[in-house]
């Protein structure tokens, strides 16, 4: 589904919004934005195909020498090819929760998180996040809620933008919207506005970011 150009989710053969391999699919702008012309050609009136330079890297991680396996290699080589080809500085790595499993699960293979607390002082397990140092600086891989099946992104968090064109409004300020409250032992009626403001996003440049595709999803 596209709306003027821009690639806004994966829609189902009826242009609606629909489960994908049992996954919510979701509005996800990042993957009309950090493209090679294969999802979006023309993003933000800029044909892809006429200018190169406005793709973003992607790489193939369902063939080696990745095989579909969320590993650091490739965490590392995403960053690699944003600062090579577009001098992009990435901040974040963005996958879903299953991809972040199974790249927690890689480095505790390796040994990578050392020994867990005793369970006598309370057992403390998990991660909210993974960082990894590519280049000089820590990068952060982070799992999405509602993100693309089998992707990853490599963002450099300088080109992206929200934004809106215009001033926001009150949906109402009649006084007629009310909500039942609690009280006390009593429930009263109260008044509520919505303010309502259209947001946008872009990218100022697309070849300063990397997407992979076919990361695999199957987690324990």
């Amino acid at each position: 589904s596209s709306d003027l150009n821009d690639y806004i989710f994966k829609g189902d053969d009826y242009g609606s919004n629909a489960p994908n391999q049992g996954s919510e699919v979701e509005m996800m702008g990042l993957t009309g934005m950090i493209d090679d012309g294969t999802v979006l050609d023309t993003f933000q009136n800029i044909s892809r195909t006429t200018y190169p330079e406005w793709k973003s890297r992607l790489i193939d991680a369902s063939v080696a020498p990745y095989s579909g396996s969320a590993l650091e290699v490739l965490f590392m080589r995403l960053a690699d090819d944003a600062a090579l080809y577009g001098k992009g500085d990435i901040t974040h790595l963005l996958c879903s929760r299953n991809v972040f499993r199974n790249a927690f699960n890689a480095i505790r293979g390796l040994g990578g998180y050392g020994a867990e607390q005793s369970p006598a002082k309370g057992h403390t397990g998990g991660s909210k996040g993974i960082t990894y140092y590519i280049g000089t600086k820590p990068v952060e891989l982070r799992a999405v809620l509602k993100i693309p099946v089998g992707m990853l992104y490599a963002i450099d968090r300088a080109t992206m933008l929200r934004f809106s064109h215009t001033n926001g409004e009150w949906d109402n300020t009649t006084g007629s919207i009310f909500r039942q409250v609690s009280n006390g032992a009593a429930v009263k009626d109260e008044f509520f506005a919505y303010y309502r403001v259209y947001m946008e996003c872009a990218c100022t440049d697309p070849r300063k970011n990397a997407r992979a595709t076919g990361v695999s999803e199957t987690s324990v």
